[in-house]
This record gives C-alpha cells, structure tokens and sequence, in this order.
C-alpha cells in the first residue's frame, strides 16, 4: 500500500483514492484498483481488531494444513492498515473540500465559457442585424441608392431612411418611425456617410434614360420612314395616272384633231351668234365631293396654298401619340397625305405665306402661342409665346416677312420672320373684347393708293391705314350688333357678318366698299359706304367665316356665301342683283367657306369638308 509505484498513497480513505482513481485516463488501472479496494475492504472487516489479528496469525502460522504466511509481513500488513483508518477521517474531509472547489472552479469556467459564447453569438447577430439596418431602409427594408427617389435622407434626430419612405410616412404620420419625434417635409435632409452602404444607381439610371431617349427616336424615325413612304406610294400612283392619261391624250389626238375639223365646218356660222354670258348663267354649284375628315369633330378652319396645291385642315387629333389639335394634309386632288400635329389647344385660325412656294402655314391657337410651320416639310420652323389667346391672324400681302395677330384682349400685335425674340410692336390695344378678323389690302381707291389692316372687333370695325411706317386708325360705320366675321375682297368691297341678339333676332349681312373722304382743310379719312343689307337665319350655333367670292368665269360679279344654321345649308347672294342666287345642303352647321383653286367652292364643318364646283 505504502508503495509509490501502485498509484496508491496513504492519504485519505480508500473509497476517495477510488474516485480519484476513477478520473484517470487508464480504463485497466481503474479496474485493478477497484478489486484491490473490495478486497481490502473484506479484509479489514474480518480483522478490525489487532488481537484478532494475532490470533489468527498464530493460528495459520500453528496450522499446518494451510499454506505458512511470514508473521513480518502480516505485522507489516496491519500497521499499514492502522494507519490507514487513523488518517482516513481527516483527509477525507480535506479531499471532499477540495473536489468542492475544484468542482466549483470547474463549473465557474465552464459557466463563463459559455457565456462567452453567448455573447459572442450575440455580439455576432447584433453586429449582423447592425450591418443589416445600415444598409437599408428601416421603413421598407430596401437598400439605400446614392441618388434617385430613394436616396439616403434623415431627419433632424439623426434616424436615416429612404427619401420616397420617408416622405410617405411623414405626410402620413407626422413623427420619425423609430423614436416618434415631431417631423415635417423641411426636416428631411439629404446626407452622404461613409458608413453607409448605398447602391449607386446612378449608370442605371443613366441607362433607362438613355433607352427611353433611344425608344423616343425609334419611334419618330419610324414614323418618319412611314410617312416618307406613304408619299413615295402616292407619288409612283400620281405618275402612273399621269402616264396612262398621256398615252390615252396621244391615241385620242388624231381621231379629235379630224373630228373637230370636220365638226367646226358643219357648224353654221349663225350659231356663233350665242353669248358666252347666257352659256355662263346656267352654272352653278354642285355637289362635287364629301371628305371625311374627323369622325371626332372640331374641325374649325381651312386652307390652301395656291402655288403647292396642298389644302389643310385643322382637327382634334385622334391618334392617342399626338395630344392636341394639328391639321390634315391633303394633295391637290384631294386625298389625304398625312397628319401634322400643331398646337396643345384648339386652333383659331390659319394662313398660308402668299406668293411663296415653301408652304409656310402661319397658324394660331388657344394655346397662347402662334407657329410657323413648313408644309411640305412637316416641321416647325419658329414659334412665338404671347400673353393671351390668340383669335386671327393675317399676312401682310405687301410685305410677307410681316404678320399680324388679333389677341382675346382685343390687342393687334405685330410680328417679323426675321426677329424671333418677341413681336415687333402693338398697333392697337383696344381692351375687353377679342379681335375676331384681321384682313389686309391693298389696293387703289380712284386716283390714291391705300393699303392698310381691316380690323374686325367684337363691338366695332376699324380700318388701319399705314402711312410712313405709322398705323392711322379710322372708324367705319356698321351695325350695332356683335360682329362674327369679316371677308374682303380685292377690290376693296367688304362682308360683314353680325350675330342674332337682343336688337336683331336674325343673323345680319352687310356688304360695304371702302372709300375715301377728301374735305378741304381737313385731314384724309378713310370711310365706307354700304351697298346692301340682308337677314339670314335666327340660330348662330358657332361662329362662321363667310365669304365674298368672284362669280367663277366672271371678274365683275360678286357673290357672297352665308351659313344657315338653321336648316344646315349655304345661301348662295348674287350681290349684284341682291337676290339669293343658289342654297347648298351642308348636312351639318357650316363653320368656314373659302374659295378654292379651279373654281372649287370649300364649305367645312365640325367633321367634313364639303367640295362644290362650278359647272351646268
């Protein structure tokens, strides 16, 4: 027992030297040491007493029938023993002491090592969830962008989100979402931190826009490509038909050239005696042609260039891509070309450039604005911003660089191609009502030349004279009703049209010349003389532009072209013999009538334009 090399010492019981034992690493010495135990254990309990110890010695060592055990080593073996259960009630208790603490400093460790562990983890998630709020909006739990609708912004305590998040709760809200501090929009404030993970989005965005540009002109290139070939199939038509009825013109001319020989000498020469006049008096207008022009309506005015043979008409736009009211180009036989969008609001008025063979189209609208724009093009050349809603306009036939713009306000301003900033000047400011015609003339009055604007105001007519570049205004006489419209004509003689009211139920025409007063001692002014008088119908619907045309075939007479709201129709007067000449159906409520090339008489309403022409 005593020896050092069995593992065993003398301190201590041998139930504790078991269970220090037990905690070796060595499964065999454990096994050993506890039969060594439990054989020691059996042996003390049958010699607990010295005596008996003796006793038993001296009879095993008398016995001679059992195997002789030295008396040393039994005497060895019991002071071993003695002194083992003498010192096993102290060191007992030291070694449970012991294994107490060092069980106690074993579990503090393993307690503070888990710990540790824990709070690693924590720290780990924490750091986690940190970098997770760093780099995105609390509110919607998107990442940051460096620019955009969702750009880093805080408010004044401190709390950062996205700009778009933000904005929605705050209006919404009125609090910072984390700490429910007060907030409004001027508290937001726009912030780059280097600690702060955000997406640039600033090449993407740059690429959508890029695209959305590139889409844009897609889409202009192909319909640009669309109506270049549109014009290019009408034009191989047009020179097709030009070809055939040429080739028909050759094959005909030897059979007219001999058939009209042989008819011109079996005329009799007592036929010759008719007059061309009585020839001429059976015309009239007729019915030549329906155009469609908008199944939506809101036509309201048209036009044509004489030198290009292109006719326009204003209209709402149908297609959802161009928003606005633009105008309708037609060939010279009338059939559509394509669509030119204009202006953002209902078109007034419009005129072609006269004697220019670029088709510049003045035109002007409710948009406050008036455009030059080229035809044939199909592009805008400059367009001029005023204050008010434009009403007419005019060219000044004398100089073409020159036009003229009747306002809403009831202001005539001036306009030049050549300046693009602004007008040029006002030449009347007479307030409150618009000016509804503006007409140029110019023309010869007996021996002295007059050339000046005539001016249709809502409440009067006033003729502007230009004198060394100065506008001398001279009032005309009328009647006192609402004045709709005006049309003049080259010879100096004017139409004028007045709506129904209160003094006048019916609709009024008053046709007038222009003429001078020449009174010694005073100034020269110009006047006008009226030549007659008539009513028309009792309904205006919407104000109508009538016309004082040439009788076709015919440079003396003169007719004028009304619109009868009532019964949708034309009055055709013979201003010469004062009577009504013709009545043309319109099928609907007349709103603008001109003269056209080849004797053509042009009647618009709300959705078509109506074609007459002259002939038996």
């Amino acid at each position: 027992v005593n020896d050092p090399q069995n593992g065993l010492h003398s301190r201590g019981s041998l139930q504790e030297n078991a269970e220090v034992a037990s905690n070796s690493t060595h499964p065999e010495s454990i096994q050993v040491l506890q039969d060594i135990c439990s054989a020691l254990r059996e042996f003390l309990q049958s010699v607990s007493e010295p005596n008996s110890l003796t006793n038993q010695s001296h009879q095993v060592v008398s016995d001679t029938s059992l195997t002789p055990i030295p008396v040393r080593i039994v005497q060895a073996l019991h002071t071993s023993l003695a002194s083992i259960m003498k010192t096993s009630s102290t060191d007992s208790s030291q070694l449970a002491a012991a294994s107490l603490r060092v069980g106690k400093r074993r579990r503090s460790e393993d307690a503070n090592t888990d710990m540790e562990k824990k709070s690693k983890i924590k720290v780990d998630c924490n750091e986690k969830d940190d970098d997770k709020d760093e780099d995105s909006c609390s509110i919607c739990l998107e990442p940051w962008s460096t620019g955009g609708d969702h750009r880093v912004t805080c408010l004044k305590c401190g709390h950062l989100f996205g700009l778009s998040c933000i904005l929605k709760w705050v209006e919404q809200a009125h609090c910072c979402p984390q700490c429910k501090t007060a907030a409004k929009k001027s508290d937001l404030r726009h912030i780059f931190v280097a600690k702060v993970t955000a997406e640039d989005t600033s090449q993407r965005d740059r690429a959508m826009r890029l695209l959305e540009e590139e889409k844009i002109a897609r889409r202009n290139l192909e319909q640009k490509e669309a109506m270049a070939r549109k014009k290019l199939e009408m034009q191989a038509s047009d020179i097709e038909a030009l070809r055939s009825e040429l080739m028909q013109l050759k094959a005909q001319q030897p059979e007219s050239g001999k058939y009209l020989q042989s008819q011109i000498a079996a005329v009799p020469k007592a036929t010759s005696s008719v007059s061309s006049s009585q020839f001429a008096s059976n015309k009239r207008f007729n019915l030549f042609q329906r155009l469609n022009i908008s199944p939506d309506g809101n036509c309201r005015v048209f036009d044509q260039c004489q030198e290009c043979g292109l006719l326009v008409v204003s209209q709402k736009a149908s297609n959802s891509l161009f928003r606005g009211f633009g105008i309708k180009i037609l060939t010279r036989d009338f059939r559509p070309l394509s669509y030119q969008p204009l202006h953002s609001a209902a078109i007034r008025d419009m005129s072609f450039r006269p004697g220019a063979f670029d088709s510049t189209l003045l035109s002007c609208g409710l948009d406050k604005c008036l455009q030059l724009t080229s035809v044939r093009n199909q592009a805008v050349i400059h367009k001029y911003n005023v204050n008010n809603s434009v009403w007419c306009c005019a060219w000044n036939t004398q100089n073409t660089n020159l036009f003229y713009a009747g306002m809403e306000k009831g202001i005539v301003k001036e306009f030049d191609i050549r300046r693009t900033d602004s007008h040029v000047q006002d030449l009347l400011d007479y307030g409150g009502s618009p000016i509804t015609s503006i007409q140029y003339w110019k023309g010869q009055l007996g021996e002295d030349s007059l050339h000046g604007l005539l001016i249709a105001h809502l409440q009067s007519l006033i003729f502007g004279e230009q004198t060394n570049d100065q506008l001398v205004t001279h009032r005309l006489p009328h009647q006192q009703a609402s004045l709709m419209s005006l049309s003049l004509h080259p010879s100096g003689v004017y139409l004028s049209s007045f709506r129904p009211g209160s003094q006048f139920p019916k609709c009024r025409y008053e046709m007038s010349n222009l003429c001078l007063s020449n009174i010694e001692d005073l100034p020269r002014s110009v006047s006008s003389s009226c030549q007659a008088v008539w009513e028309g119908s009792n309904n205006q619907a919407v104000i109508s532009r009538n016309s004082l045309i040439s009788r076709p075939e015919s440079q003396d007479g003169l007719l004028a072209v009304t619109a009868n709201h009532s019964s949708n129709t034309v009055s055709v007067w013979d201003c010469n013999k004062r009577k009504e000449f013709q009545t043309l159906p319109t099928f609907d409520k007349a709103i603008d009538i001109k003269l056209l090339s080849g004797d053509m008489l042009g009647v618009l309403t709300d959705k078509e334009l109506l074609l007459y022409n002259w002939r038996v």
